[in-house]
């Protein structure tokens, strides 16, 4: 149940019952133990929700200047906060999971200055004897203000592995995470001007941020707990499993996978640590993440892969000790220095632009915005990595034709042996549908793909050779 009085935002689930004032989260009971986990502050010395720009600049937007901040009741799990500053605006969503008894937030800000870079909410007050258990370089457990921590950023997933925070006391405590399955980029920061025990969620905007305006979209949740960290650990362990579907993908391990009691990551080339882990485990129960193995340093000029002179030996020890490695790569990633960069900065430029351009072109309908890969395109298939797609709806094929081969991506596809390598098969597929039907999924799409390949030209599927008896000349 959601109740709003003034600016203050009352929650109560199963597990707990919480107080959002102005954005801050100013109090949270566990109702099976009656304990306040929230320590009073003072709400206006910061504000709760703020825009990030490029070197960690933070603009309030809780109308300290000018505006204001106002809850509203939309309905009995539902309410909403909006802040109105000269610096930009946001807003919060407020809502209740009655199944998990979650407290639910949904921050996200707003500006007219470009280069927004992030929009965090900002956790305060957190009782003084609570720890942070977080997933920080395989796992931490220290105090909200260690050094280690202090005034860093932690992005995810390079340093904050998964999207989690646990404040643990003795016999219980609270916890906050996110359930994305969309890959957002997001970010735990320590520390504030007024509160070096204060934590940061950051919903961090996708580049290039340069004229970018806003930022937020993941929802923050909320919950209490009893027992030691484990408790809600293995509830976002669950929540993992199933979403991403981990027991099919657990048949596909190696059997020796299951008999590994170590590893170490990190690990350095020197022989010497080898002999020093055999003294303790059983190497061929070791897994070694071996990052320091190309002829380039690490992180520098991939895609090169050329081992090393030291890092050949190392390996050659490893295998006649019975020990795994696992060497680092980075597969995603082409660095500016390599000399294949060129080749793939200009299609990178190119592509928001062009989709840009299609959704605005006459006769464009729909077009397929889920799970795509950095390079904004759907990898429709694990089997062929190298084949990249996309997915849209046209009234009719006139209107693809010219959109495909006019303007800015008619430029784009003049690029193309530059990008791609050239099939000898066919790589796009058309078909018909009645305008009420409901859009295609992208497995439809392949299916029609390698129906062609199969059987050529068909009510199915058909390729170009259609376009051309249809009349509309057909360009390569």
């Amino acid at each position: 149940m959601i109740t709003v009085d003034g600016n203050r935002v009352r929650v109560e689930t199963e597990t707990l019952s919480a107080v959002v004032e102005h954005g801050w989260l100013t109090s949270l009971v566990n109702k099976a133990t009656g304990e306040q986990l929230v320590e009073p502050f003072d709400i206006e010395e910061e504000s709760a929700v703020t825009l990030v720009y490029r070197g960690n600049e933070t603009v309030r937007v809780d109308g300290q200047r000018t505006g204001g901040v106002h809850a509203r009741l939309l309905s009995d799990s539902r309410a909403e906060v909006r802040f109105h500053s000269w610096d930009g605006d946001g807003v919060m969503e407020i809502t209740e999971d009655p199944e998990t008894g979650d407290l639910v937030v949904e921050p996200s800000a707003y500006s007219g200055r470009p280069g927004v870079a992030g929009c965090r909410w900002t956790l305060r007050g957190i009782r003084s004897d609570l720890e942070l258990v977080a997933p920080l370089w395989q796992g931490m457990k220290v105090a909200i203000d260690d050094p280690i921590n202090r005034g860093a950023c932690r992005p995810w997933p390079a340093h904050w592995e998964a999207g989690f925070a646990i404040l643990q006391g003795n016999e219980g405590g609270f916890w906050v995470h996110c359930r994305d399955d969309g890959f957002r980029y997001k970010s735990l920061t320590f520390g504030g001007s007024a509160d070096p025990r204060a934590l940061s969620f950051g919903a961090d905007a996708h580049g290039p941020i340069d004229a970018n305006l806003s930022a937020g979209g993941v929802a923050w949740r909320i919950n209490v707990h009893q027992g030691d960290w484990r408790v809600p650990a293995a509830v976002y362990r669950d929540w993992l499993w199933e979403t991403y579907d981990l027991d099919a993908e657990k048949t596909r391990r190696a059997e020796w996978v299951a008999d590994l009691t170590m590893a170490v990551s990190w690990c350095p080339t020197d022989p010497d640590v080898l002999d020093a882990i055999a003294t303790r485990v059983d190497p061929r129960r070791v897994l070694l993440h071996l990052s320091d193995w190309r002829t380039d340093g690490y992180d520098q000029n991939y895609p090169t892969y050329d081992a090393s002179a030291d890092a050949r030996a190392f390996v050659a020890k490893c295998h006649q000790m019975g020990f795994r490695v696992a060497p680092h790569f980075n597969a995603l990633e082409v660095d500016p220095s390599n000399p294949a960069y060129p080749l793939f900065r200009d299609f990178r430029v190119w592509i928001d632009a062009v989709h840009a351009l299609a959704e605005k072109s006459p006769g464009f309908v729909w077009r397929y915005e889920g799970e795509k890969t950095d390079a904004g395109y759907i990898q429709a298939d694990p089997a062929e990595p190298l084949l990249m797609g996309n997915l849209s709806v046209w009234e009719r094929a006139d209107d693809l034709h010219r959109f495909t081969f006019s303007g800015a991506h008619a430029e784009m596809m003049k690029g193309r042996k530059k990008w791609f390598e050239k099939m000898d098969q066919p790589y796009s597929v058309f078909w018909t549908q009645l305008a009420s039907a409901p859009f295609p999924e992208v497995k439809q799409g392949l299916s029609r793909l390698y129906c062609l390949r199969a059987l050529g030209d068909t009510e199915k599927a058909f390729g170009t050779n259609f376009l051309k008896r249809e009349g509309i000349e057909v360009k390569r």
